[in-house]
């Protein structure tokens, strides 16, 4: 595949906060990063811990947010692109089960979100990839591999997945 060369390196503002403190960043939020300007924005803020992002090809930002604020343990909350406005589309669910928390996250090709992450159950970890409708909020575990624990998450150009496992 292509590499991208970037001609230097970006101070984000949330270096440059530390640095020279001139510039408020609210925390945590999401960043849009240009790498060639190295130009970034705030798309939105807001949550307890976001951890993994992806975005669908209708620009629309999904963000795994951990230990989510509002109730839920874990959160997947839909960004608005354009104006940041966010929508929760699952507060809890499965990951929330025992001391749950979600990894990677990707879109499929027919718009599902798909999460990898770690269930605890009956004392056992549980690597699990749920599989989320966008819409409903519904989801489904498609993919469990019990005492393992799974993080990141991609899919291949063929619609097969790849997910960092551990112990």
């Amino acid at each position: 595949g292509q590499v991208n060369s970037y001609p230097q390196i970006c101070r984000t503002p949330l270096i440059s906060l530390f640095i020279d403190n001139s510039i408020h960043v609210p925390s945590p939020s999401i960043l849009r990063i240009d790498p060639t300007s190295c130009e970034s924005t705030i798309v939105t803020s807001g949550f307890d811990t976001p951890t993994h992002v992806a975005v669908a090809p209708s620009g629309s930002i999904y963000v795994n947010d951990f230990l989510a604020h509002g109730g839920g343990i874990n959160r997947i909350t839909q960004v608005d692109p354009l104006n940041g406005a966010q929508i929760v589309i699952v507060n809890g669910g499965i990951f929330a089960v025992g001391a749950g928390q979600l990894g990677g996250i990707a879109i499929a090709s027919n718009g599902s979100i798909l999460t990898a992450g770690i269930a605890y159950i009956n004392f056992n970890w549980s690597g699990q990839i749920v599989s989320t409708d966008p819409l409903t909020g519904s989801q489904n575990v498609i993919f469990s591999a019990p005492n393992k624990r799974m993080h990141g998450l991609g899919i291949e150009s063929d619609g097969k997945l790849v997910v960092a496992v551990t112990h």
